[in-house]
């Protein structure tokens, strides 16, 4: 094989790793400041909605309107939110999730059983993935509530929001994506 073609074979394989070697670093750095970015996003909207469970001392029967009049950041289209008994049952869910409900996973119920918050990622049966915050209230060191903040990681539509009406399966998927606890 002549020389030149030697050449020009090693330098266009030398251009293409360094080229797949940039894409998949700057892939890495764009994907984990992106979820940084939601898991922060996340973080906030849970301390309002932990702030006003806490001062509403949510029952079971509180709905969620009357929450969202008096903290209208609940009231936000692109997040969820679902406040659980320390049992893992929904007693009060977002208006955004129509009739659907997320359910609280074993980790996250376990995690807030030890006082911590969760994060997670989770994927459903109709192929849409979500990022959740599971947060857990506690008065004199007991359980009383779980409040659950997810945002959908799918780019939204034009006219649609995300727990909206067009995702018709909210069934979990048996394999989650994993999940990551913050202390």
């Amino acid at each position: 094989m002549p020389l030149r073609v030697r050449l020009t074979l090693w330098y266009g394989t030398a251009l293409a790793l360094i080229l797949i070697v940039f894409g998949g670093a700057l892939y890495t750095v764009l994907a984990h400041g992106l979820r940084n970015q939601i898991d922060q996003s996340l973080e906030k909207a849970a301390a309002v909605a932990v702030r006003a469970v806490k001062q509403h001392g949510i029952g079971p029967f509180l709905p969620f309107e009357d929450l969202a009049a008096e903290f209208p950041e609940l009231a936000v289209l692109d997040k969820t939110f679902q406040i659980f008994s320390p049992a893992g049952k929904i007693t009060i869910q977002s208006p955004n999730l129509g009739r659907q409900d997320i359910p609280l996973s074993r980790t996250a119920l376990e995690s807030a059983l030890n006082g911590q918050a969760t994060f997670e990622s989770a994927r459903f049966q109709d192929g849409s993935m979500f990022r959740l915050l599971s947060v857990p209230i506690r008065e004199n060191g007991v359980l009383v509530n779980i409040v659950q903040v997810g945002t959908s990681l799918q780019p939204s539509r034009r006219g649609h929001h995300p727990g909206g009406p067009a995702p018709r399966s909210r069934g979990l998927d048996p394999a989650p994506c994993g999940p990551f606890v913050v202390g």
